[in-house]
């Protein structure tokens, strides 16, 4: 107003007037102990509870010292945790988080993702994740991204996480092109957790596998036809349209 110059904006360097890009800083207030190697993962425990009812009961009294700042978890996987972890911190330019995930390590993070409940809030990471490994609609066979071995793999997490769809090209494919006996897939004891006997068929026969990944290709094409809520229900699993 009296033609004194303004103060400098905060924002502004002193030097040419130009802008300072400030990096946003990750607040982290609690470190998760995860797998048999003790991997410390900083976290802000507020986005966790906001992500998950399972993190809001765990990292919450009674269940959580009030004082305590580390939470131990000996049994999980520490790269699938990583990944989770970051992804919901919105950290997305993290080279960890944008490298190939194998189907093995899919896996591992579909049953993070359904430990605790993470579904919803990592939908478009899944969706992401499974159409890396090939499980779209735009590619004829997920072999052409994903070795044969490691097809029932996908099949395991698809089928965790009641991905229909995934699911039954995963299954198809595994028909057609997978390389072990099923008596040896049975006698995986991680798949065996999740893949219930009868997917195999008695004795390791391939008959309800067929039966199997006919009837999801058939309910695939039959999408349109049902109305949104239309339930179908294979095993333990619970797939829904809409």
């Amino acid at each position: 107003m009296n033609g004194e110059p303004s103060p400098p904006s905060p924002t502004d360097n002193p030097v040419d007037g130009e802008p300072i890009i400030t990096e946003p800083v990750t607040v982290t207030d609690m470190v998760l102990i995860v797998g048999p190697d003790k991997e410390r993962i900083p976290v802000e425990s507020s986005s966790l509870k906001a992500a998950s009812r399972v993190f809001a009961a765990m990292l919450s009294p009674p269940w959580l010292e009030i004082n305590c700042k580390e939470v131990p978890l000996p049994v999980h996987d520490a790269d699938a945790m990583r990944f989770i972890i970051l992804t919901l911190s919105y950290d997305n330019e993290n080279e960890f988080v944008n490298r190939l995930r194998t189907p093995q390590e899919i896996l591992q993070i579909a049953m993070t993702v359904d430990k605790y409940h993470l579904r919803t809030a990592l939908k478009f990471v899944l969706d992401y994740l499974f159409r890396q490994a090939g499980g779209d609609t735009f590619r004829p066979f997920v072999v052409e991204v994903v070795d044969r071995e490691d097809l029932i793999y996908l099949c395991a997490a698809a089928y965790l996480l009641d991905r229909c769809e995934n699911f039954s090209r995963y299954a198809l494919d595994l028909l057609c092109y997978q390389v072990r006996s099923f008596t040896a897939l049975m006698n995986d004891e991680l798949i065996n957790s999740i893949l219930p006997a009868k997917f195999f068929g008695r004795s390791g026969s391939v008959v309800l596998l067929h039966c199997l990944a006919f009837l999801f290709c058939l309910l695939q094409l039959s999408f349109s036809t049902y109305p949104p809520t239309y339930v179908r229900t294979f095993g333990n699993a619970r797939f829904e349209s809409g």
